[in-house]
Formats: C-alpha cells, structure tokens, sequence
C-alpha cells in the first residue's frame, strides 16, 4: 500500500461535490477517507487543501469528476509522501522529440508525465532534439505548453537536480514540475 494526496491547483469556488475514483470509474474504485460524505462525495475546498488516501501500490491513475454542475475545471496532482518523489511533466511541443533520462529512460514526441525519485536517481537530463535542425531549433523551457510568462531556462540538455539545505534531510524542491520544450522557426533551406 502507499498514501498518495490529490490536490486541485485552483480554488474554484463552483466545484461544490465531487468523487474520486483510482483506475477507472466504477463504483468498486471509488476513494474515501474520513472527510467524505457517506455517498463518497468531496467538497471542492477539500479538493484544493489536499485529500490523501491508502491504495494498492500498482494505482496510479485518478479520476474526479464533478458531483455537481461544475463550469470550471481542475486537474488533481499525485503527490507522495516521499519527498523524494515528485511528478514532473515534460512536453515536446510540434517540432522536436524529448530523451529523457533519470529514474525511467524515455524518448517522446508528446507530453509525458515523469513519476522521478530523487533517493534512486539524484538527477534527471532531458534533451531536446528539433526533427528537422535545419528548420527549427531548440529555444527554451516553460511552465505552459502556451509559453507564456517568464521562460525557465535555455539550456539543452536541462538538468534538474534537488538542492539540500544545511540541516534538512530532505530535498529542497525549487524548481517547477512542468517543462514544455519551444521551438523557435529558422527558415527553410533548399
């Protein structure tokens, strides 16, 4: 068994009920803890300050879905107890592929979401490789697949690493967990 916590990232005040569900939506999975109504339900302020519960060690999908008629949308973050442990979420965008190395070994053209632990493998590289170099090339990481707001970084290959603080066995996460890979247009060559 292991504790994982679902969060909503948004306060939305519209979300009144919602059930939450491991694997798929059927009743047999449906998750409870002490804080939920007898028919299953949440609140959507306890979907924002954090709902944890005990699952099978193989679960690693959850579903919300809205009791009530619900015009925003939130998306639930599984976050371990483990420190060490944290979900990062890389994406390709239109114009290249990702390898990924650190905890798993992976190649992709979309977006993928990483489960890296940080006590197994203390780093993680990813690498963006435009599909046509001559065409594109690599021109940042941000935290959106708009690219809006402030970029993260330019380097390629990134490295992401926790940094520790004097005293604390624990990492220090400082760095964001979503990475969206822009390409920036060079002109076709012939």
């Amino acid at each position: 068994m292991k504790r994982i916590e679902i969060r909503n990232t948004v306060n939305s005040a519209d979300i009144q009920k919602v059930k939450i569900y491991h694997t798929e939506e059927i009743e047999d999975n449906l998750l409870t803890n002490e804080l939920s109504a007898i028919d299953g339900t949440f609140t959507g302020q306890q979907l924002f300050d954090g709902l944890r519960f005990e699952v099978e060690d193989s679960v690693t999908e959850f579903i919300t879905v809205s009791v009530t008629k619900c015009t925003n949308t939130g998306r639930g973050i599984l976050i371990e107890d483990n420190l060490d442990i944290q979900y990062i979420t890389f994406g390709a965008g239109d114009e290249g592929t990702l390898r990924i190395i650190g905890s798993v070994e992976r190649v992709t053209s979309s977006t993928v979401t990483i489960r890296q632990d940080f006590s197994t493998s203390p780093s993680i590289t990813v690498t963006a490789t435009a599909n046509n170099q001559y065409i594109y090339v690599f021109d940042g990481w941000y935290t959106n697949p708009e690219y809006e707001g402030s970029i993260i970084s330019r380097e390629n290959p990134l490295t992401i690493a926790p940094s520790y603080s004097q005293g604390y066995s624990e990492g220090i996460y400082s760095f964001p967990n979503k990475f969206y890979a822009k390409w920036k247009y060079i002109g076709a060559y012939s």
